[in-house]
């Protein structure tokens, strides 16, 4: 067998310490800031819909929302706005005089990953096409949010300035 050297001991000690010092924990930084509070359950979109299809006296869309969730629908919240001529946001449903004798009901109807807005007439006559029609769903992931009384769910200023939505 042969004997290391007292020059090969040296270099192997040489080898050994300064790989293990050069393995030194690193020191802690300073906390960073705090970044701005976030939306994390909450996503809001913006769809343009100008394809309608009619089923009886109903004119609806089906709209692909790929933030509905299963988890949504059944413990959560969908939030659907329609721009209105004046370019402000109104929540569906809603009933609006078409007449002094009909009214237009627009109402949305969710399942997972869908929207259905549905437009239909107190006469039971077939609405007409409204041509494109801008509409923002905001999905919600659980119920906490729903149960601040503190905001005005309808009226979507004051929703996009709670959640911090963004257009």
């Amino acid at each position: 067998m042969k004997k290391l050297q007292p020059i090969g001991i040296a270099i192997l000690l040489l080898i050994a310490s300064t790989t293990f010092n050069a393995c030194k924990k690193p020191e802690k930084g300073e906390t960073g800031p705090a970044g701005a509070d976030g939306n994390a359950n909450v996503q809001s979109s913006i769809y343009y819909v100008s394809s309608y299809s009619t089923s009886g006296n109903v004119l609806y869309t089906n709209i692909f929302v790929s933030d509905l969730t299963q988890d949504i629908v059944d413990n959560g919240a969908v939030l659907v706005y329609m721009e209105t001529s004046s370019g402000a946001y109104t929540q569906l449903p809603i009933t609006a005089a078409a007449s002094s004798t009909v009214n237009l009901l627009v109402e949305p109807i969710h399942s997972a990953y869908n929207v259905q807005v549905q437009f239909s007439f107190s006469n039971n006559l077939l609405p007409s096409n409204p041509g494109l029609t801008k509409f923002k769903i905001v999905t919600i992931q659980g119920r906490e949010m729903l149960n601040d009384s503190s905001i005005n769910w309808k009226n979507y200023s004051e929703v996009k300035e709670r959640l911090k939505l963004k257009d």
